[in-house]
């Protein structure tokens, strides 16, 4: 029996936050690659020695943020905070997989 990958999920940004923290909480890295009106983006935590324990920092696309109150105030696509962006975004991948491998994307799919 074969199983067929589901390559993207259509997904709000919070849920990307939600990851974001989720992971942050188990001391993990995190990368979130998604495109949003055809352009593609990364956001993330990293820190030393591949874990988020210490000298943690956030980043999006180019950009890098000493905290996660600063990643939200300052990420912007077009002039407005990721944070605030209405519209969904195209998940391709989430921590070097697919996004149906995290469960708060594969969640969005059964929806």
């Amino acid at each position: 029996m074969f199983f067929k990958r589901k390559n993207t999920v259509e997904s709000p940004v919070s849920v990307l936050f939600r990851v974001i923290d989720e992971e942050l909480a188990m001391g993990i890295c995190c990368n979130i690659d998604f495109t949003y009106k055809n352009r593609k983006h990364e956001i993330g935590v990293y820190g030393d020695d591949g874990n988020t324990y210490k000298n943690v920092r956030f980043y999006f696309d180019k950009s890098e943020y000493k905290t996660r109150e600063e990643l939200i105030e300052n990420a912007r696509i077009d002039g407005i905070r990721v944070c605030d962006l209405e519209d969904t975004v195209t998940v391709t991948e989430c921590d070097g997989c697919y996004p149906d491998s995290t469960e708060a994307f594969r969640a969005l799919m059964r929806e």
